[in-house]
């Protein structure tokens, strides 16, 4: 009586489970698919190019909070027609972003075929399609303390805490000057349109957010906040019952059978 009155627990115990473990089941299915999706994503990160593509979704970036620097500094190229923006360290030739700096820009201008770039403590070379040509800092022998630059022919000046440099013709050597130099022709930020600086903001945000660092906040649920780290602990809570169920409900069955 008492093994037959447990066998008939069980079949009800079964009976609610096998119920249970169905509504379960189609509930959470489509988080399940969601977060195995979104798991593959994350493993293949790389192959996909998650980590190097950049979202320019603007209300995905209002939704992190990413906000561009309110000044934007505008130096003209006169020779290519074009003009570098700085915002913030990002550095950008028209729509090319060419480099994001360690330190300050404070200059550039046009230096023979090349565009020249001075921050803080270093300068950059590109040529005029935005390509890398060379980087001098301190190691070759350049002035710390820059606050800017001046091209007089094949002559560049640079302005630092200590004086007036004066380079040779291969940038590689820099000679203080006696006296400061008078020139007129220092780099300065020209005159940016209010349509320049919403621009080059807007480009600024698109490179702060990678679509891998997204689609790792949606698996875990930090996109939505801590409610949504809840929700996604609930999930894999439920998951975690309806996989025990299941694990039981098998081992009622095949005991069953034998």
């Amino acid at each position: 009586m008492v093994r037959r009155g447990n066998r008939s627990v069980h079949v009800r115990l079964i009976k609610h489970l096998r119920e249970t473990h169905r509504q379960l089941g189609m509930l959470l299915a489509f988080f399940m698919i969601f977060l195995a999706l979104t798991g593959i994503m994350i493993n293949h990160g790389n192959s996909l190019s998650l980590d190097r593509s950049k979202v320019e979704v603007n209300w995905i970036l209002d939704h992190y909070n990413i906000e561009a620097p309110d000044k934007v500094l505008k130096f003209s190229l006169a020779k290519n027609k074009s003009a570098l923006f700085v915002v913030g360290k990002q550095v950008w030739l028209a729509n090319t972003l060419l480099f994001t700096a360690d330190n300050d820009i404070n200059s550039a201008a046009i230096w023979q075929q090349f565009i020249i770039i001075s921050g803080d403590d270093n300068l950059r070379l590109y040529n005029h399609a935005g390509q890398l040509v060379d980087v001098m800092d301190k190691a070759s022998g350049l002035p710390t303390n820059i606050q800017g630059l001046a091209v007089n022919g094949n002559n560049i000046y640079l302005q630092t805490a200590q004086g007036i440099f004066l380079s040779n013709d291969e940038l590689y050597s820099w000679q203080l000057q006696s006296k400061d130099k008078a020139l007129d022709n220092w780099s300065k930020a020209s005159t940016i349109s209010a349509a320049e600086i919403k621009h080059y903001q807007q480009l600024y945000r698109q490179q702060i957010l990678s679509w891998e660092r997204v689609v790792l906040d949606i698996h875990s649920g930090r996109f939505f906040a801590s409610l949504g780290v809840l929700f996604m602990d609930l999930v894999a809570l439920f998951i975690i019952i309806l996989s025990l169920s299941g694990i039981y409900m098998w081992i009622r069955q095949a005991r069953a059978r034998h």
